[in-house]
């Protein structure tokens, strides 16, 4: 995400009295610049990077599927630079 991006959109909600003051407080835990819009705008923005990294049901249109099946099933291409890499000693090894 850009940190410099000039943020537009709103998302209001309603919040008990006591999830307002776990927020204030988890957000006065992480530092004297957190408030509670950061707070919940970063906790939110990493749940849904984890969910949508945990996507694992696709849809793709017929022709989609039979050009990826194309690409699966044609031969690999050779990378002579790739093959003499891969057979060099790792600075690990």
């Amino acid at each position: 995400m850009a940190k410099n991006s000039k943020k537009t959109e709103v998302i209001n909600f309603r919040l008990t009295a006591l999830e307002d003051r776990m927020i204030r407080m988890a957000a006065e835990l992480k530092g004297q610049n957190a408030n509670k819009s950061d707070y919940i705008r970063d906790s939110a923005l990493k749940q849904a990077e984890i969910d949508l990294a945990n996507k694992n049901q696709y849809s793709v249109s017929e022709t989609e599927m039979t050009q990826l099946l194309a690409a699966l099933e044609s031969p690999a291409v050779k990378h002579d630079e790739l093959s003499k890499l891969l057979k060099e000693k790792s600075i690990l090894e």
